[in-house]
């Protein structure tokens, strides 16, 4: 391998690493918002008809499988909205995005 590509590789490589670091206050609020929207999708007994991912920041991103009607979802995303940690929430529905993106 030549010296400038090997170089060209490490910087590279270096640059994706630095960008992947999480701080202690990302990770506690990630899993704060966690708990509240498990805990709540399964007081709503949705826990097994829907998936999300909470990213670093807060924001929620979630999918309902078919059987979950709109006004249940609705209603669910609108509860979440309302949560001062939950910094946002993108929700679709079999590959439609359902209520767009508020912040």
């Amino acid at each position: 391998m030549r010296p400038i590509l090997l170089v060209f590789v490490l910087v590279c490589l270096a640059g994706c690493a630095s960008e992947q670091v999480v701080s202690p206050e990302q990770i506690a609020l990630q899993n704060k918002v966690d708990g509240i929207v498990a805990q709540e999708l399964f007081a709503r007994k949705l826990d097994e008809h829907a998936s999300y991912n909470v990213h670093t920041d807060g924001f929620v991103a979630i999918k309902f499988d078919e059987e979950v009607t709109f006004q249940t979802y609705y209603d669910l995303v609108e509860w979440m909205r309302a949560k001062p940690e939950i910094k946002g929430v993108r929700a679709s529905q079999m590959g439609r995005e359902v209520c767009p993106v508020r912040r």
